[in-house]
């Protein structure tokens, strides 16, 4: 019998962040409220429980919060940092996926993705961005008596779940710099103000940290059917 493929869009997930369990009724900091490097998001589904899934495809739709160009967001922090090539950048924010398969976190990617999709035209954030996973051997999550009933996430969970981990860049959104940035504008804009020269123009207070604010998830899984 020929295999086919089909495509199916889960309506069920169980999210969480190091923070905690999260909801989809309403928006949620996905890496939580502080992400910084290192920090993940984690999804599942009984939707996709004993199927072969050839292709994973994860839509994000962000707050109308979120920056059109982090470069100029993170301007302060940028000058705080004191690198030829800005940390923070549109481009900056990367993540890798992995999966819990039998008790063990196994990557499920060679390259790292970028957090935010670019508009083509200008540069500027997209307020949705889609991650493709695609598999050579097919992802396999097999159903328990642990997860039979309630989808949940605990200590003893050994399937089911994937994990979206922030890897770069270094200094995550900013979060623990954020305090050294504002003194160190203070004291330019302090020794700018007592000087005799007053061609340079003073430094903005820097924008507090953003944390990425999802409105929307949308998973779709493809699967291979005999």
């Amino acid at each position: 019998m020929e295999s086919k493929i089909s495509i199916q869009e889960l309506s069920e997930i169980s999210m969480y962040n190091d923070n905690g369990i999260l909801t989809a009724n309403n928006p949620f900091r996905i890496f939580g409220t502080i992400p910084n490097i290192g920090a993940s998001f984690l999804f599942g589904s009984k939707e996709w429980l004993n199927k072969s899934i050839s292709k994973l495809t994860i839509r994000l739709t962000w707050c109308n919060d979120i920056p059109t160009d982090f470069n100029s967001y993170y301007s302060s922090y940028n000058y705080y940092l004191d690198q030829q090539t800005p940390c923070f950048k549109n481009t900056s924010f990367l993540v890798v996926f992995s999966a819990l398969i039998d008790g063990k976190w196994k990557s499920l990617n060679t390259k790292s993705f970028r957090l935010f999709d670019e508009n083509k035209e200008d540069d500027s954030i997209l307020q949705i961005s889609t991650f493709n996973l695609n598999f050579d051997n097919d992802l396999f999550f097999a159903s328990s008596t642990e997860n039979s009933d309630e989808f949940k996430f605990t200590d003893k969970t050994r399937d089911g779940f994937i994990k979206m981990e922030l890897v770069a860049p270094e200094n995550g959104f900013g979060f623990l710099l954020y305090a050294k940035v504002v003194i160190a504008i203070a004291l330019y804009n302090a020794a700018l103000i007592s000087s005799w020269h007053r061609k340079k123009k003073l430094k903005p207070a820097p924008n507090i940290p953003y944390s990425p604010l999802t409105e929307k998830i949308e998973i779709k899984i493809s699967c291979l059917n005999s």
